[in-house]
């Protein structure tokens, strides 16, 4: 389903409960599609994919030596601008 951005402001509820049924509702401004109203749980379309949790790889790395932040205000301290 089309509608402009006007009647979207109107009909906002209108528009949630229909996404969150399975519904693509599209957003255009001035006939030019902006916006998707699209229901969380709608199976992604081909081509895009959700990243991977890394929390658990984060905490496999171990840094060597100093900090980023250590190097970056070292360098400041010694080079000023």
């Amino acid at each position: 389903m089309k509608v402009s951005l006007k009647e979207a402001r109107k009909r906002f509820s209108e528009m949630v409960k229909r996404a969150s049924i399975g519904e693509e509702i599209e957003v255009t401004v001035r006939g030019k599609v902006e916006a998707r109203i699209v229901s969380p749980n709608k199976e992604r379309k081909k081509g895009t994919r959700k990243l991977p949790d890394l929390t658990e790889f984060r905490k496999t790395i171990e840094i060597k030596g100093e900090s980023l932040t250590e190097t970056l205000i070292k360098v400041r301290r010694s080079k000023p601008y």
